[in-house]
């Protein structure tokens, strides 16, 4: 036998050879196949090393629970949208749209989607009504009497929306539609005719596409508007209320009472 004799190439070597790449099922880059790993045992779904180190549904429950993603596989996404992992549903739900993406995105190992988000509803309210009073209060330390009436308003409207029932829901700048925002950035681009102006969810303001990122990032933390994604619930920092004259304490206990008024009368209306 000859000594120059090869060992058949192994299936690896086949395959890069072949340069057969597939997908990703979690973050749709092109991989080779035989780079790619079971994202649990009992289905053909695949993901990259990568995924499988930072898969949300693993860290936080693990592979048991990494099961829900055995319809994978048989599921088809759009790739212009960016999915994550919901730590309720246990499953790829919407999160962002490609072009509103950034290298530099927090994860949220506890990120719930927007369909299950109606369980954090008084969550939200709360960090809504913080986010207005911090406005006010920021508005009123520098003496800016325009912006004060504008976080007034717009405090104004988040009781409102409250006492309604139609938080979440909000009026383009532009021609007053009222809009729900589909995925979790708060920049939204209004389709009507005749307006098709860019807005941010959170303050209800028009911006152009090249300042809306920047305005979100600086306003309100990130593009997922900081404070309402935060699981703790964090207040903006920079206030220190004890230390300013000007601060009403009053005006503020009347609104956590307003606040009080409002879930009181949502359980007697669940009643």
């Amino acid at each position: 036998m000859s000594s120059d004799h090869k060992n058949p190439p192994s299936p690896n070597e086949l395959s890069r050879d072949n340069d057969d790449f597939k997908e990703c099922l979690i973050c749709y880059d092109s991989v080779q196949s035989s780079d790619l790993l079971p994202a649990c045992g009992d289905c053909p779904a695949t993901m990259c090393a990568s995924c499988g180190r930072k898969c949300n549904a693993i860290h936080k429950y693990g592979n048991d629970a990494a099961n829900a993603v055995r319809f994978l596989a048989d599921t088809s996404y759009d790739y212009d949208i960016m999915y994550a992992w919901c730590c309720k549903c246990h499953e790829p739900r919407p999160l962002v749209e490609r072009s509103c993406s950034r290298d530099d995105f927090k994860l949220f190992p506890e990120w719930v989607c927007m369909d299950c988000d109606i369980l954090r509803k008084p969550e939200l309210e709360i960090a809504e009504i913080r986010w207005a009073a911090d406005a006010i209060t920021q508005a009123q330390l520098s003496g800016d009497y325009v912006k004060q009436l504008k976080a007034e308003e717009h405090q104004g409207r988040v009781f409102e929306s409250i006492e309604d029932g139609t938080m979440g829901i909000k009026p383009c700048p532009g021609c007053g539609i009222l809009t729900q925002r589909p995925f979790e950035c708060g920049h939204l681009h209004c389709t009507v005719g005749g307006c098709g102006i860019d807005w941010c969810y959170f303050c209800g303001q028009a911006y152009d596409k090249a300042s809306i990122y920047q305005h979100m990032e600086e306003a309100h933390g990130d593009v997922f508007g900081g404070i309402i994604m935060d699981r703790d619930l964090v207040a903006l920092a920079g206030t220190d209320t004890d230390s300013d004259p000007d601060f009403d304490s009053d005006s503020q206990d009347e609104e956590e009472d307003e606040l009080g008024a409002l879930d009181d009368d949502k359980v007697l209306k669940a009643r």
